[in-house]
């Protein structure tokens, strides 16, 4: 793994730990081993999984490590819902799923272009030589606006805030959608000046 701490990682990365902690601490209480025994264990592993991914997002200093990361918190997220007193998970939004798909497309294009014109998957400020490529900031717009909930790309997020769980959806709008503005404070920071219409 390639990681790297600095200043604005450094600061998300307090953000995760007080709402994470604050979140813990309310789940302990509110989806106990006492009244859930089957399904306690398990929404715990996810939740800690959720917040391991979100951290590794802030810290990844390699393109492929942040997509994997970056794909694995939505999934974490969906699982760390536990089940209901009929035994089915709650619902699962369909429009979640397709934009975190979309989200993570136009990422892996991103990334991808990055490494296909600097060598390697490796980030940094660095990378600023190569990024003269005008879809490189349309692509990260639309991925990590989508992540964000940006207007017009967060018709997912009311949606997915009704369905998750008290702490769950605390996480989710108080630190999972920032890891959007997380990107795109971190990325496009190193892209040319975009034209007009990007305004």
């Amino acid at each position: 793994m390639h990681l790297q701490l600095d200043g604005l990682s450094a600061f998300f990365l307090v953000l995760l730990a007080v709402l994470g902690g604050a979140g813990t601490l309310y789940a302990s209480g509110y989806w106990t081993d006492a009244q859930h025994p089957r399904t306690a264990p398990t929404g715990r592993a996810w939740w800690n999984g959720l917040l391991l991914s979100m951290g590794l997002v802030l810290l990844c200093a390699n393109g492929l490590h942040f997509l994997i990361a970056w794909s694995c918190s939505p999934s974490a997220r969906i699982f760390s819902s536990p089940r209901n007193g009929s035994g089915r998970r709650r619902a699962r939004p369909a429009g979640f799923f397709r934009a975190s798909h979309v989200a993570t497309l136009c990422l892996f294009a991103f990334f991808a272009l990055l490494a296909a014109h600097s060598g390697g998957w490796e980030l940094g400020p660095a990378l600023r030589a190569h990024l003269d490529l005008k879809p490189l900031f349309w692509l990260a717009l639309i991925g990590f606006g989508i992540k964000a909930g940006m207007f017009p790309l967060h018709i997912w997020l009311p949606s997915a805030h009704a369905n998750a769980p008290s702490h769950v959806s605390a996480i989710l709008s108080g630190m999972a959608i920032k890891l959007g503005i997380y990107g795109l404070m971190r990325f496009t920071g190193w892209l040319p000046v975009p034209d007009a219409r990007a305004g």
